[in-house]
């Protein structure tokens, strides 16, 4: 007589299957972890290399501003007082640029070497600021249409010494240049306002640093002013702040850079992403940044970055001068 013919009954097929069912969702459940490890981790690396090559270009640019100061007879002090052909200028980017929509934070402007060798007394502008805005001015023409990219945008601007203006003299016979005449914060800042706003000269004058870039902050030393001017004596005459700084260099900017990453904004949708852009802004706007509460504003725009689900960066350096 035959045995009875071996198998998987219904109930031993079914708690199989639940138990193969359940080791795939546990191994897909790892993978997704590991991935999500993975991309967290590729995003901060790439966040921390986007820091450091962008505070290395500002360190770096900003290490050899220069005023090339002299001494200078005032008939009005009946004294010598420091004098410079050159300008040096940093403080909120809404002041600095008026009419360039979308700036948020700090900027800064100033003359630097050129080159080393025999163009080493040649000198050209530079300065840095952060944008809102597409990249229309730094993407290809293509033959299709590409939907803009609004980013935040950590600029630089730059003019080479054959397109300086500084040196523009008062009149038709000569005298001083027209910057030393000047006594209004306007006129005093169109040396790099005009070429910047002006449509045409921006896609040659400015050129991309970092994306992501949310806000540059600045800070001098050792008067520690949010707005430090060589030239504030010419529109702030009475002001303690001008007598120190003119024509002088700070000794020291203290740089924060804050940066979120790029997989948080390509989640957001145009809209989206303008309408946090400008709480971003409005938020960064209304912030003193004095040193007595900067970290204080630091802390309120991290939680903040957190809560509109971007990952912040905060990094912080501090730049030394060349000497007057």
């Amino acid at each position: 007589m035959k045995g009875r013919q071996q198998g998987w009954t219904v109930v031993e097929v079914l708690v199989s299957t639940s138990i193969l069912t359940l080791l795939i969702v546990a191994m897909a459940e790892a993978l997704n972890t590991t991935q999500r490890s993975w991309r967290v981790s590729r995003s901060a690396a790439a966040m921390q290399q986007t820091v450091d090559s962008a505070t290395r270009t500002l360190s770096r640019q900003m290490s050899q501003a220069t005023l090339q100061s002299r001494s200078s007879f005032d008939p009005t002090l009946n004294q010598l007082v420091p004098a410079s052909d050159l300008h040096f200028v940093c403080g909120p980017a809404a002041e600095l640029l008026p009419a360039l929509p979308g700036v948020c934070g700090d900027a800064v402007f100033f003359q630097h070497p050129a080159a080393e060798g025999s163009l080493q007394r040649a000198l050209q502008a530079c300065g840095f600021f952060v944008q809102y805005g597409g990249d229309e001015a730094w993407r290809p023409s293509l033959p299709s249409p590409v939907p803009t990219k609004r980013r935040f945008r950590l600029l630089q601007f730059h003019q080479p010494a054959s397109s300086l203006t500084l040196f523009q003299p008062a009149g038709a016979d000569g005298g001083p240049p027209r910057l030393a005449q000047f006594t209004s914060r306007t006129d005093l800042y169109q040396w790099y306002a005009q070429p910047i706003s002006a449509a045409p000269a921006y896609r040659t004058s400015v050129s991309l640093v970092a994306e992501n870039v949310v806000a540059m902050i600045l800070q001098t030393s050792p008067s520690a002013q949010r707005c430090y001017d060589s030239r504030r004596y010419q529109w702030e005459p009475a002001s303690t702040d001008a007598a120190l700084s003119r024509h002088h260099l700070p000794d020291a900017i203290d740089l924060t850079l804050v940066m979120t990453d790029e997989a948080s904004w390509s989640r957001l949708a145009p809209a989206q992403a303008d309408a946090l852009a400008a709480e971003l802004m409005s938020f960064i706007k209304g912030q003193s940044w004095q040193p007595a509460t900067l970290q204080t504003s630091l802390t309120a725009l991290q939680q903040l970055l957190q809560s509109s689900h971007l990952n912040p960066r905060i990094s912080v350096v501090t730049v030394t001068t060349a000497s007057p």
